[in-house]
């Protein structure tokens, strides 16, 4: 998941939270000169996001720290939740699709940008291995 995209003549960076080891925060904007740094969320915690079109996608945490997937308009408003409490342990955000391991049985999924479909995709068990996955 990137930290940053530059989508036309803005930067959306995941802002990291002061004095954490760990990747996730905030979504700002700034121009690509520097000025007008705007907070595009304020209420959760985010760890990942894409663009696609004018729809920010996102994984991040609720006020409860439960972990979600889902969208939003550039500016931050029309917040939609496609995924809430998912249970994988690995996702990438890509052409449309989230693709993700669930952890109850270990196979390979797909959710539709839009929210719809979450069809397994393998039939096989997929394992995290350092530096990729094993297909059993």
């Amino acid at each position: 998941m990137p930290f940053f995209l530059i989508i036309g003549d803005r930067i959306y960076i995941l802002k990291q939270e002061p004095g954490s080891d760990v990747i996730m925060g905030q979504i700002v904007k700034v121009k690509a000169d520097g000025s007008e740094l705007t907070e595009v969320t304020k209420q959760y915690t985010y760890s990942g996001l894409t663009v696609d079109g004018k729809i920010i996608y996102f994984g991040g945490y609720d006020k409860d720290y439960n972990y979600q997937i889902g969208s939003m308009n550039l500016d931050g408003t029309g917040e939609k939740i496609l995924l809430p409490n998912p249970t994988f342990w690995s996702y990438v955000m890509s052409k449309g699709n989230v693709f993700y391991v669930d952890t109850d049985n270990s196979l390979l999924y797909r959710l539709k940008f839009d929210g719809n479909g979450k069809p397994a995709i393998s039939t096989k068990i997929v394992e995290p291995r350092v530096g990729g996955y094993l297909v059993r």
